[in-house]
């Protein structure tokens, strides 16, 4: 099914939530958006397959490179697409339900085509690269569909006017709330899982978000991680599982816990961004995941928080080895040149090839290997030493370089 196909919006479908699926075995995800077709199947389109939930999240609050172009412009393009409406984003409940009304008794048939290719094309900007954002395609479907059905008049005006207002105002709130989830969200990582874990703290990141929560509680202030979460929403997905009936507190427990609790495979209806972001955070505490600024390349990657691993994965800039791979050898070296008896084998190196370089030690001198290999046998022996003894080692091995060389 093409979603930003006008002919896919002429079609009476009728759409369920996205859902958001993750294995956790090998944080393979899955956003699957399920609709009944006019054939009365049901059909299911996968809009992201094998993306890792973890590396996601990073890409999802932009941290996953320190260059990258934020969210926020997608946000903004996001809300222009209420503009073919003839509305603003920020018009209040008296001032839209008149526009509303203007523009659906000014709507000619001929505008339909036009009206309808702006904001699909919208859409395809904004949920090509994001996928997640499509859980906010219902809503537009549904505004999309009504108007189509009032152009062929397939629908009364008072019919059209009601459920447009209806889905107009849900997703203009929605649309006003991308923004702010996703500030309040970076905020909290950085605050729960960044910033505590700068150097090597190995604290639980479940016992840093305890922390900042009793913190938020101490300045009076929201704790947008453990107040909001919110899985699942009440609203459309809530009244199509449960037709509208309120369940007892046992019943809801027993449907909910038992789609989290699967053995392998977890969903999530996603009815909000904010939920999506909390998914995230769920998921990177419970397995004790927190976030690092790569030493190298300054870019930011995860890690368990008992981890000391202070390079990243990504290539480093123009050679074939990762931030890991040169990180682990710069970080050798500065082990290597402080080390006590690599300092007392430089020395003698250089007095070495000193005497080498004037003339009173032939080039092809045995020494420089034998200089090595006492270097490489107290090396060893130093490093398995107890640290209360070392320093009879390092005093043996100035004894034997002198002996060595004379």
């Amino acid at each position: 099914m093409n979603l930003y196909s006008i002919n896919t919006i002429k079609q009476g479908l009728s759409f369920s939530p996205l859902i958001y699926s993750i294995r956790k075995s090998d944080y393979s995800e899955s956003l699957i958006l399920t609709y009944n077709g006019t054939d009365d199947n049901t059909h299911q389109e996968i809009l992201g397959t094998n993306r890792s939930m973890l590396s996601n999240w990073m890409e999802i609050l932009d941290y996953d490179t320190e260059d990258k172009e934020t969210l926020g412009k997608t946000f903004d393009l996001l809300l222009s697409s209420v503009h073919p409406f003839e509305i603003q984003p920020n018009m209040q409940n008296d001032n839209l339900k008149t526009h509303i009304d203007n523009f659906i008794n000014g709507f000619k048939s001929s505008a339909f085509s036009d009206t309808a290719s702006s904001v699909l094309d919208i859409l395809k900007e904004c949920f090509d690269p994001y996928p997640v954002l499509a859980y906010l395609y219902p809503h537009y479907y549904t505004l999309l569909h009504s108007l189509s059905l009032y152009t062929e008049k397939e629908c009364s005006y008072e019919e059209i006017k009601s459920q447009f207002t209806e889905k107009i105002s849900v997703l203009l709130q929605e649309l006003q709330h991308l923004k702010s989830s996703y500030e309040k969200a970076r905020k909290y990582t950085q605050s729960v899982l960044i910033d505590p874990y700068a150097d090597k703290t190995s604290i639980q990141s479940t016992t840093s978000a305890a922390l900042y929560h009793s913190y938020c509680k101490l300045l009076n202030k929201t704790d947008f991680y453990t107040t909001a979460f919110d899985f699942p929403i009440a609203g459309d997905y809530l009244k199509n599982i449960l037709c509208n009936d309120t369940p007892s507190w046992s019943s809801y427990f027993g449907l909910f816990s038992e789609k989290l609790m699967d053995a392998d495979t977890q969903d999530y209806p996603i009815t909000s961004f904010a939920q999506f972001l909390h998914i995230g955070l769920s998921i990177m505490m419970s397995d004790e995941m927190v976030v690092r600024k790569c030493k190298l390349c300054n870019g930011y990657f995860q890690t368990k928080h008992s981890s000391d691993q202070m390079y990243c994965n990504r290539i480093y800039k123009n050679t074939s080895a990762t931030c890991s791979e040169v990180g682990v050898r710069k970080t050798y070296k500065e082990k290597l040149f402080q080390h006590p008896i690599h300092q007392e084998f430089t020395k003698s190196y250089n007095k070495l090839y000193g005497r080498i370089r004037r003339g009173k030690v032939p080039n092809d001198t045995p020494l420089m290997d034998e200089l090595k290999k006492l270097h490489d046998e107290y090396t060893k022996k130093y490093e398995n030493t107890h640290k209360k003894d070392r320093e009879a080692v390092w005093k043996e091995y100035i004894q034997k370089n002198k002996e060595l060389l004379g």
